[in-house]
Order: structure tokens, then sequence, then C-alpha cells
């Protein structure tokens, strides 16, 4: 299987080392009772063989002559922390000083970034400049022998800085070849070998992680897929999992060794999980007395919570856990879905069960830690959150803020492109304890094929950061991640609130996509394509608030469900007639965007005309979609007006469109989440109701304002 890669890497090069070539020597200055990342030598090795065009020999601390330093200094702690930096440079060569592993691996970063900044031709902005942007081989030889004199100071802003993979559950079946379990929750699992790409993600995701800045890693299980009692074995809880002792041994390896991965990147690895979770179906026949329904909840919870019976097996397999993991930094617990107890007595039950399980993970691991996401909006968060130990930090969704325009009237968002994550600074503040505001990258509630969101980041952080008095435990804004490769898309957001966690009052935003546009594009198409990027994002960002009022929402994270499903049901004429300038505009603005990126595509770069293409080709799809959304209401206003003709003929234009959008959406693997990453060549998890509703290319047709017999009735005529 084609190994496949989440984000893009900077071009390598070979080179080979002749008997008069120089050395570009990187020494590691560090005490002996002190760790070093290996990964801040080999990212040196790689970058600065690329940068120079020479070898790069990495020698022990203590050599009487090198071109880089690397040192840890304590007394930089107390300025700059563990994690800051300070990069000194001259015509001797570069020293990275720090009092921290994490410091001195961001510190070879900024060394990395500075070079870059320095020797790239053609940047709107020297500050600006992210570590994967494309490079030429040699660049800096001439630079690096010859540095000018500098000294920066750099450290983080905000503390807490990490990436949640959002389709990567971390279960038995997701990370092992084994035939149990009737749903596999890994979107890489779903074809022959495909657990096997769950590695490859994390490590990719964990190397990208590290050159960006970020210290914290976990996944985002979707309920059952990363279940409690497949994660260990104890006595205690013996029987509970539907697989054997020695599949759930294996799995467990895999797992750690994930972990560690991680902290040789010095990110701090979490386990993510549901509370109480789903019980399986071994739970369901091996402890019937556990198992029961609770009418204080959203969903019915599976978990008699009363008494001490389930309890009990909670804490014997968390402790079982850390056991089984000492890499883990602790357990990232959230409440939804069947777990999601609204009010009562089922509430307090699912809180002391939270702090039954933090408790235990700590009696095992006091250094574990916490992060609680889910069900912080609605009450009881400050009593609960005061009960939690030190060092948990709660998590918050981004914009889900009930709108109160009347266009907008009552609705709500789920991470929707909002440039205002709308979590209030009391709350915030009167939980008392670190807290987390987490984004989708692209929205995965609001976008189905991605879309460029930087600004909206931009936007947001910027609301928090200029009222950081109002909010002095807001640690920083975790990024919840798709995975795939969406290039331009994954790109221009994920720089985008890496670098804004780092520093949101240093960061100019525009110049840093212009920079991106102008290293992998080339100059000449750097303007007219942040010009259609920023367009796309004025359509997008009005579009997705309530899909023109033309396209209701039901999970429109999927393509299949775009099309079809009663888009328009409920509408009246007037309402119609009311919407369909505002889906014109939003239509016309993409059409734009479209027109701008083909006229700059003859001037795009050798090296970057296969991503441009792929830009162009979505920027496309989301112009064609709204101008199917216009032709759609625009047909119904036909039907209003009694205009058969005119309805009939848009219909049949919006008809063939669709076919057209549904064939690429089939065609191109990494359009939307019904579709398996990147590399891989064929569509998975189309259920087949949506199969067939592809082949017959009406989903538009199937609604309820007229009926299928008038809209037959008026293609005949015509």
């Amino acid at each position: 299987m084609e190994m496949v890669r989440i984000v893009r890497v900077v071009m390598c090069a070979v080179f080979i080392l002749s008997a008069t070539a120089a050395f570009a020597t990187v020494v590691v200055e560090t005490p002996r009772e002190e760790g070093m990342l290996p990964y801040t030598s080999e990212l040196l090795k790689e970058r600065l063989e690329l940068l120079t065009g020479e070898s790069v020999k990495i020698v022990p601390a203590g050599a009487k002559k090198a071109d880089v330093r690397i040192r840890f200094d304590k007394s930089l702690e107390k300025k700059l922390g563990l994690e800051g930096y300070r990069l000194s440079t001259g015509k001797g060569g570069a020293i990275i000083s720090a009092a921290g592993a994490n410091g001195l691996m961001y510190g070879a970063c900024g060394l990395i970034e500075w070079i870059m900044a320095e020797t790239t031709p053609n940047l709107i902005n020297k500050q600006d400049v992210d570590i994967d942007f494309p490079v030429t081989s040699g660049q800096a030889a001439k630079f690096f022998r010859s540095m000018p004199k500098t000294t920066i100071d750099d450290k983080p802003y905000y503390s807490t800085r990490g990436v949640e993979l959002s389709n990567l559950s971390l279960g038995v079946a997701d990370l092992i070849d084994t035939s149990k379990g009737t749903e596999k929750y890994n979107n890489y699992s779903n074809v022959k070998g495909g657990f096997s790409e769950s590695a490859v993600v994390w490590k990719n995701w964990c190397d990208w992680m590290a050159r960006h800045r970020m210290n914290f890693i976990t996944n985002w299980p979707y309920s059952a897929g990363t279940n409690w009692w497949d994660l260990a074995n104890d006595p205690m809880t013996k029987g509970t999992s539907i697989y054997d002792a020695d599949e759930i041994d294996r799995a467990a390896k895999v797992r750690e060794d994930l972990f560690k991965y991680a902290r040789s990147r010095g990110l701090v690895p979490y386990l993510m999980n549901y509370v109480p979770g789903a019980a399986s179906p071994a739970v369901c026949k091996a402890y019937p007395e556990i198992i029961g329904v609770s009418t204080e909840t959203y969903y019915p919870t599976p978990y008699k919570l009363v008494g001490t019976k389930a309890v009990d097996m909670f804490r014997a397999q968390i402790k079982a856990m850390m056991r089984t993991y000492p890499s883990l930094g602790g357990l990232h617990l959230r409440w939804w879905g069947e777990s999601f107890l609204s009010k009562g007595e089922g509430r307090k039950q699912l809180q002391d069960l939270a702090l039954a399980i933090i408790e235990s993970a700590k009696e095992v691991r006091p250094d574990a830690s916490c992060i609680m996401s889910g069900y912080f909006r609605s009450g009881g968060t400050r009593e609960f959150a005061l009960k939690l130990p030190e060092g948990s930090i709660i998590q918050s969704k981004w914009g889900l803020q009930i709108h109160t325009t009347p266009r907008y009237m009552g609705l709500g968002g789920d991470w929707e492109p909002s440039p205002d994550p709308a979590v209030s600074f009391d709350m915030i503040r009167n939980v008392q304890k670190p807290f987390l505001i987490s984004q989708n990258l692209p929205g995965e509630e609001y976008h189905s094929v991605g879309g460029v969101q930087y600004r909206s980041l931009a936007q947001g952080v910027n609301k928090y950061f200029l009222a950081a008095n109002e909010v002095p435990n807001l640690q920083g804004f975790a990024t919840v991640s798709g995975e795939k490769d969406h290039q331009w898309i994954t790109d221009t957001n994920y720089i985008t609130i890496a670098r804004l966690n780092w520093s949101p009052g240093k960061t100019d935003v525009s110049s840093l996509i212009r920079n991106y546009l102008t290293t992998y594009y080339g100059p000449k198409v750097s303007e007219p394509a942040f010009k259609a990027l920023e367009l796309t994002q004025d359509a997008m960002e009005e579009w997705m608030l309530d899909f023109g009022g033309v396209a209701i929402y039901i999970d429109c994270a999927r393509i299949s469900n775009m099309f079809g499903l009663q888009r328009i049901q409920g509408l009246d004429p007037a309402q119609i007639k009311e919407r369909l300038p505002v889906v014109a505009e939003e239509a016309k603005k993409l059409a734009e965007t479209y027109q701008l990126l083909a006229q700059a595509e003859p001037d795009v770069l050798s090296e970057g005309k296969a991503s441009y293409s792929d830009l162009l080709m979505q920027t496309k799809f989301y112009a064609d979609f709204i101008e199917s959304r216009r032709l759609m209401t625009d047909a119904f206003n036909d039907h209003a007006n009694k205009n058969i003709d005119g309805m009939a003929k848009k219909l049949r234009q919006l008809k063939e469109m669709d076919s057209q959008m549904l064939q690429l959406v089939k065609s191109k693997p990494n359009i939307s989440d019904d579709f398996e990453m990147e590399g891989m060549k064929t569509a998975v998890n189309i259920p087949p109701a949506v199969e067939e509703e592809i082949r017959q290319i009406n989903g538009l047709l199937r609604v309820d304002v007229i009926s299928t017999y008038e809209i037959d009735a008026g293609l005949k005529r015509k």
C-alpha cells in the first residue's frame, strides 16, 4: 500500500560528499543527565544540508569547532520558560540555547526559519515564514558561512498547543490485523491492510507538530472505536472485550510505540475516550447487572452507575491502562452521544465517574494529566471544574453560538468557520482551570470538502489575545484535524493556527499566506491567488452559517448529504424569492474566485502545478455547488411564478451539473470525509442507499415543495 504523507514535506536532496567538501557541524552540548530529543539533530541535519548544499556532521558536546552549537542553559528558564529559546548568530556560526529539550528543538526550527527568511527571494515579510516552505538547494550556502550578528529570544504565548486527530481512532481493529469487530472506526482500516496506515498518520503528524512548535497530541475516537475494555487486560474486567487477551496485548504494544514516538517529538500524548462510553456486546453478555438505561440521558446510557460494580470495573480498567502505557501523558475525557447526560441525578453520576477515572489514573501515575471536554455550556461547569485535580484542562468547542439576527434566528453551529469562537469570557474565567478552545480544520460539521478559513481563525484568536486580562486561564487553541491532505487548504489553515498559538500578537496572517503562495506557486501567482482565497472566505463564511437558507443542515459533513434529502423543504415562495439574491451573490464570488485562479495558472512554478491543479479543481467544485443551489432556488422561484418552462430548463442544467460534481467527488479521494485519505484509489464508506442516489442523480429533485409529478411534467413539456 502506498504510504501517504499527511502534510507536505519540504523537497529533499541527496548530496555526494567529496574529499574537499566543507562540513556544517552541529554540536549537541547537553549535560549527560539531560535528555535530548533526537528529532532536533535529525531536523537540523536534513534542513541545513538542503539550505547550504553541504553535508552535515553531528558530533558530541565539547568539540573545539562547530558551526551550530546546541546548549542547555537553565538560567534562561526564568525569562523564557522550558519551551522558549535564545538564538545567537554571527560569523562564527549559531548558538541555540534553552532551559528545556523542547526549547532546544524549537530553537532549531527558529534557526532554520531565520535562514530561510534571509535567503528566500520575493517574500512579502521576512518574519512570516513557515519551516515547510519550499527552498532551493544551496540557497543559503554563502549566507550560512557569514551570518550577521543577531540575538533572538522567543517563547510561546499559549502553553498548550496541540492537534486532535478526528478520524484516527486507536481501537484494536485500527491498529492490528483482526477479523473481529463488526465496525471499524478508523477511516484507514476499511481497506485491506489499511490498519497499518494508523502508525504512519500518527508519526507524520508528530513530526509536523514538532516542526510547528506544538506540544500535545490526542485522538478523537468517535464513541466505541477506542473502547475502554479493549485497551488493557485486567483480572476484574476479563470478558468485557470482544477481542482476545493476546489481541489486546498486541494492539497495546502498537499504541505504546505511538505514544513513545510522540514523546520523542516533544509531545504529550493523550488517549481520548467517551464517558462512560459504549458497552460492547461482551460487556452486555458477561455483566448484565451493570447494563441499564437511564431516563436522565439525551441518549440511553448503557451503564448502571448507581452502586459500586460499574465504577469499580472502570477504576480497575483505568489503573490497568496506566500501567500498560508508561509513555501516556494523560486521559482526554469527553461527554457526548450516548453518554450525554442532560440533568439531575444522571449528570451527577457521570461527573462522579469522570472524577473516579481521573483519580484512578493518578493513583498509578501521579504525573498524569486530564483534558475534560464536552457539555460545558449548559450549567454545572464551575462546580464540577473546581473538583478536578490541579493540572486538569477544560476544553470547549469553537463557534457554538445561537444566532439572533433575523436570517439566522435560532441557528447554532458546531465548529463553524466563524470569526467568533463564541466561548464566553465569563465561562472561561469561572471554571478557574486551564482552558482550551478547539476548532476543527476544515470545519467538520460545516465543510464537506474542506475550506480555507485562516482569516476567521486569525480574527477569533485575536479577539481573545486582545482580551487576555479577561481570560487569564485560556491556555490555547486546540486543532481538531481530519488528517487528510487537502494540500493548500491543509497548509494555510494549519500553519495559521500553529503560528497563532505561538505568537498571536506578532503574526501577520496575510503575509504568512502570501509568502506561502509565493514560495509554492511563484511571485506572479501570489496576489491573484491570495485575492481568490480571500473571496472564497467571503463567500463560504456567509454560506456556511445557514447554507444560504436553501440547503437545510442534515449532517453536511458528508458530501452525500449535500444533495437531495429535501433541501428546501418548508420554504414558501416569499422565502425563496428572498434567498435567491443571497445565493446568487455567493455563487458570483466563487465564480470570480475560479476565474482569478484559472487566469493565473500559466504562471505557476513547475513544482507547484500539481498542487495548484488541486486548488483549481476544488474551487471549481465549490463554485459549481453553490451555482447549483442558485439554479435550484431560481427553479422553484419560477415555479412560484408559474414559469414552468423556465423551471424545467434550470432543473435540466442543475441535474447535469450535479452529475458532473458527483463523478468528480468519486474520482478525487481527498475531497470529502466519505472517501479515504489521499493515495487510496477507491471510494469507501458510501452506504448502498447513497450509491443508488448517486447512480440516479436525482437528489435535487426529491423535494416536497412541489410534487415529483409536476417536476416530471415540466421536464417533459420542455
